[in-house]
């Protein structure tokens, strides 16, 4: 249960990198494009673990010899995903934004460092650079 919790989990968050990842690199700044992420997958990611934890509530209520093999999976992953689905959508663009505060570079020039290109002057930090990959 819980291997499988990881796997949605990190599909969730990558729902969610891969749209801010693309907001950004279409010219949006980085906090619009987290705010953005943010509202605009919300639904998918909900839809994502509700149908999930609706698909496994009747194994939880199920009472038979057979059941109680799977129960335990059942629970994990349906407490589980109630848990992280909230966790992913408010931690994945908080630790985003960390991030690129902490490295003092801004996304847009590690996207433009990681096309081979140049970054504008402005968008390095003061004390490192971007290193072309």
């Amino acid at each position: 249960g819980l291997v499988a919790l990881t796997g949605i989990v990190v599909n969730d968050s990558i729902v969610l990198v891969d749209f801010i990842n693309g907001a950004v690199r279409s010219g949006i700044p980085l906090e619009q494009a987290v705010l953005q992420a943010g509202s605009r997958r919300f639904r998918p990611v909900m839809l994502t673990s509700l149908t999930t934890i609706a698909g496994l509530a009747p194994i939880l209520t199920e009472t038979s010899f057979q059941a109680q093999l799977v129960i335990p999976m059942a629970a994990s992953l349906c407490f589980g995903l109630a848990t992280s689905t909230v966790l992913v959508l408010v931690l994945v663009p908080v630790f985003y934004l960390i991030y690129a505060r902490i490295f003092g570079v801004s996304v847009d020039a590690v996207t433009v460092a990681e096309r081979g290109a140049q970054p504008p002057a402005e968008s390095l930090s003061a004390a490192g650079t971007v290193a072309s990959g």
